[in-house]
């Protein structure tokens, strides 16, 4: 099952903001941090803590349930490169602080849309280079024990590249061989079904 079970469903207030921001004539991906959409960004971040029962949806780790900053609004394809589906629900969710700064506006459309994006956003989990939390189960692509993860699938492998999730492997110098022997274990408790 995914992540996400539920899109967010715009409040009429929410909707009529977002309508008279999309029609300003020099609208762009920038204009996502302006004071008028504070409110939507509250409404998003609010609803998908709760739907993703505060947690990330790339590494599972908590998001924060007070902090904005602990817990952004996340835009799975980048909002810099595909400004239109900058308010699609199904493009949205909330991310812990790390990934959401790692991922940044790297590529997760496959194939790569070179210009103009589709109008519609894809509900196809094969046109997504990572685990799509609306579209895709976490646990078919990524495996993970605390701060390890394993990449079952391509798509995983993927996600835990572009989102940096070996961070903590990376930034306190774990070797490969533990590295190895967590790989061990983890095929061992595969074979042995848990």
């Amino acid at each position: 099952m995914p992540k996400i079970n539920n899109p967010i469903v715009f409040s009429e207030n929410s909707k009529a903001v977002i309508k008279a921001i999309l029609a300003r004539p020099d609208f762009t991906h920038n204009d996502w941090s302006c004071g008028e959409l504070e409110s939507v960004r509250v409404e998003i971040r609010n609803f998908y803590r709760v739907e993703q029962r505060a947690n990330c949806v790339y590494c599972n780790g908590p998001v924060s349930l007070q902090s904005a900053t602990g817990a952004p609004v996340e835009h799975i394809a980048s909002k810099a490169k595909y400004p239109n589906y900058i308010f699609e629900p199904l493009n949205l969710c909330v991310a812990c602080a790390d990934c959401n700064e790692i991922k940044n506006d790297r590529e997760v459309l496959d194939p790569v849309v070179i210009s103009p994006a589709p109008k519609r956003y894809s509900k196809k989990t094969q046109h997504y280079r990572i685990v799509h939390p609306h579209y895709d189960t976490y646990e078919d692509h990524i495996e993970h024990v605390g701060v390890f993860y394993w990449g079952k699938t391509k798509k995983g492998s993927y996600t835990i590249y572009i989102c940096g999730l070996d961070r903590y492997v990376r930034y306190f110098h774990m070797s490969q061989e533990i590295l190895d022997q967590l790989d061990l274990i983890s095929d061992r408790h595969r074979f042995h079904g848990g």
